[in-house]
């Protein structure tokens, strides 16, 4: 039966790489890869001689028709990514629905995934969590993006670049609070991985100090705000009541008194996500 197969790869170390992975690649048709010189090196290392097609971003939906042909010839293909498991924050996910949609057959060959990789290791509950992928890249949205995840009481998973990673460190301790619980991963799994854990405070002023270390890609783990201080003691709901305070228009200050006699959190922490959210107005 034709079948299109996604297929994970790994994030840095090729031995990471599973058997049935490679045994896949080789048998199928043609691979779509995201970038095609990317993945040329890892065909190359594997001995794996499959026919490689482009498929990003830019061309997700053309490609559609082109997989489709393959699967109705009877032939299967592979989705792949530059690394990791495809269509977390990559393309495919168009490809994916549509061959859904038609009845064609689509199996997993799983494998890496950054967002687990970093959570195994992250020391930080695991029970329930949310990916929340990139921020936005522009401060403004990024922390009006921010401020509307701060009162989530479960674990968060973020992607970032290493031209925002400082910046972005800045904006958590500014909005999620001096002393929320952080896990940083950097270059995962790769010959200068490294991995930190502490305070938003403690890993922003370590990355702002060690510009060594700014480089290569970032998955940022924070745990959730404790859940006291998300309700008071008669279940109030915080965002409610804050829409009510703005409705209000009191001063940004005694805003965050009234929050902060309300639900416990400190009020310069309150202050600061109130500015954020004015901000980005």
């Amino acid at each position: 039966m034709s079948t299109c197969y996604v297929i994970a790869t790994p994030i840095g170390n090729l031995q990471d790489m599973t058997p049935r992975a490679v045994e896949v690649l080789g048998s199928v048709s043609a691979i779509f890869a995201e970038d095609t010189r990317v993945s040329a090196r890892l065909l190359v290392h594997f001995g794996i001689s499959s026919p490689l097609i482009s498929l990003h971003e830019h061309n997700e939906m053309s490609r559609v028709e082109k997989i489709k042909d393959f699967l109705a010839k009877g032939e299967s293909v592979a989705i792949i990514s530059d690394a990791g498991t495809p269509l977390i924050s990559d393309p495919g996910f168009t490809v994916v629905r549509s061959l859904r949609e038609e009845g064609f057959s689509v199996v997993p060959i799983p494998g890496v995934s950054a967002i687990i990789t970093a959570l195994s290791v992250a020391g930080i509950p695991t029970d329930r969590f949310t990916f929340i992928g990139f921020l936005p890249s522009k401060k403004g949205q990024r922390r009006t993006e921010l401020s509307k995840l701060s009162h989530v009481t479960h674990t968060q998973i973020f992607y970032e670049s290493s031209h925002r990673i400082v910046a972005m460190l800045e904006d958590l301790q500014e909005i999620f609070g001096e002393s929320r619980a952080i896990f940083v991963g950097r270059e995962m799994t790769k010959r200068f991985e490294d991995y930190r854990y502490g305070t938003a405070k403690e890993l922003h002023e370590h990355y702002q100090a060690n510009e060594g270390e700014v480089r290569g890609e970032f998955v940022v783990v924070t745990s959730g705000v404790e859940k006291r201080e998300e309700e008071d003691s008669s279940g109030l709901d915080f965002s409610q009541l804050l829409q009510v305070l703005i409705a209000e228009k009191l001063p940004l200050k005694q805003i965050s008194l009234i929050l902060h006699k309300v639900t416990g959190r400190a009020k310069n922490e309150l202050y600061q996500e109130l500015l954020a959210l004015k901000d980005a107005e």
